[in-house]
């Protein structure tokens, strides 16, 4: 059982009962639905089979809907494509088809607003960033580019402007309609693509309040990091979502890609700070899609996440698309269980604030204690969200047990480093303490006579506020 979590995004490749169970079996902690792709009917089979999978194997397994935003393509060309010269001006156009008027090529783009946004001189890339294109002028719903250099345009291939801000929602009416599906079926994440600032994040959360069912659990927010105004924003967007992705793949287009790895870095430092658990996503094992074995850099690319104190790390096409979807996550729980027993992981300076809060306080102390008595779990009871995510900050390189009541309560935990949610109708401490002990040993997380720690309210009933106490006992 690894401490950073597995995020598997669940497609044509792995949509069945029995590759859902193999990939839970596996090591899957999450799975991501794209709803980029797939019917509503199909999408709704697949919630229903990574549930019923997960109860049949007594776990949970959260489900992210990872909404579209506003997503550009190219429309319908030839099918030989679109021949273009370095140099070449021709336009983008919102209305009508492809077309050769007075030797300008007009070829199709699907988002009506994109000459709203666009200015002289930005850039616009295609098919992840292998042509370039530059705006020339932007005249009756078209938009005039050079190309810097020579190719060839296909239908629906994806668009970026890394330049140009998103001056409209990146909630798009796709997208509410998907939200609205999401909230109806209790998905526990929803995955914002685009997010552009803390406002894109509030404008959500105010969506989601607006529709989700008197006394239901509202999904957690994460904040997809694509473009580099995000980057720009980070801070305020960490603040505003409830967890955040580094999504690698529109970054490494809209941004230099020798500038990711530090983007990476930076953005996983800001969200353990604030403990916020973090995603790193987009091609950690990519040649899996197509081979058995990863590179030795997508082997290190994995490490290096670890190392680097992500809560979780997450397959895309490897496991929704691929050849290999259940040796996809084997291989990432593997090398992430390796690097977890090297010291390489481990969080060696964990500095307290000045004026710690007292939920800052505790985690750090209890962290101390795991050092120094050798400790194999803690266990916390009737702790709150913001204590349980302190614990999981400060890496106290243990299991994390938590007593939760309900799924708002354990949608608070599900994707924070080293958190197992234990979910209990119990009300008294010591029989709390009884079923997790029993679990621990059910699942060898340790032995008999090895130490544990247990944090608990002073009163006799839980969950009910008050003192905390920490209690150090052997197994």
């Amino acid at each position: 059982m690894t401490r950073t979590k597995i995020i598997c995004t669940i497609g044509p490749a792995s949509h069945t009962k029995t590759i859902i169970k193999r990939l839970i079996q596996s090591g899957m902690n999450a799975a991501r639905i794209n709803f980029s792709h797939g019917s509503y009917k199909n999408n709704l089979q697949l919630i229903k089979t990574i549930r019923a999978e997960a109860k049949s194997l007594n776990t949970t397994i959260p489900i992210i809907q990872d909404v579209q935003g506003p997503r550009i393509r190219l429309g319908v060309l030839p099918s030989e494509g679109v021949e273009i010269k370095k140099n070449e001006v021709f336009s983008l156009t919102t209305h009508g088809a492809f077309a050769l008027k007075k030797n300008v090529k007009y070829v199709p783009i699907g988002y009506a607003h994109l000459p709203e946004i666009m200015h002289k001189g930005e850039a616009i890339l295609v098919e992840d960033g292998a042509i370039a294109l530059e705006v020339e002028k932007i005249a009756d719903g078209a938009i005039s580019v050079k190309s810097r250099a020579n190719a060839r345009l296909y239908s629906h291939k994806g668009i970026n402007i890394p330049d140009t801000r998103f001056t409209r929602s990146v909630i798009t009416k796709k997208d509410k309609e998907d939200i609205l599906f999401g909230v109806s079926h209790h998905v526990e994440y929803i995955a914002l693509s685009f997010a552009q600032s803390h406002k894109d994040i509030q404008k959500l959360r105010a969506y989601i309040k607006k529709f989700l069912p008197r006394g239901a659990a509202a999904p957690k927010i994460i904040a997809k990091i694509e473009r580099p105004r995000a980057v720009q924003n980070i801070e305020k967007i960490i603040k505003a979502s409830d967890a955040v992705m580094v999504a690698r793949g529109d970054l490494g287009i809209e941004t230099q890609a020798y500038k990711v790895p530090i983007i990476k870095k930076y953005i996983i430092d800001l969200c353990l700070a604030r403990a916020k658990p973090v995603i790193v996503a987009t091609q950690m094992l990519d040649s899996m899609i197509r081979n058995s074995r990863p590179t030795r850099a997508e082997v290190s690319d994995v490490a290096a996440a670890v190392i680097d104190h992500a809560d979780a790390l997450m397959l895309s096409g490897e496991t929704a698309s691929g050849a290999y979807p259940v040796e996809s996550c084997r291989m990432m729980r593997d090398i992430i269980a390796e690097t977890e027993k090297s010291p390489y992981d481990d969080l060696r300076y964990v500095n307290l604030p000045k004026k710690p809060s007292l939920e800052e306080a505790i985690a750090h102390a209890t962290r101390m204690i795991v050092k120094e008595a050798n400790a194999r779990a803690v266990i916390g009871i009737a702790l709150t969200g913001t204590l349980s995510r302190m614990l999981s900050r400060f890496r106290p390189e243990v299991p994390i047990l938590i007593a939760v009541r309900n799924e708002r309560e354990k949608r608070e935990v599900m994707l924070s480093w080293g958190i197992i949610p234990f979910e209990t109708y119990n009300t008294i401490p010591q029989e709390i303490t009884g079923e997790i002990i029993a679990f621990i040993k059910k699942q060898k997380l340790a032995k008999k006579g090895e130490k544990i720690i247990i944090l608990s309210e002073s009163k006799k009933r839980a969950f009910q506020g008050g003192k905390f106490l920490i209690n150090l006992q052997s197994m």
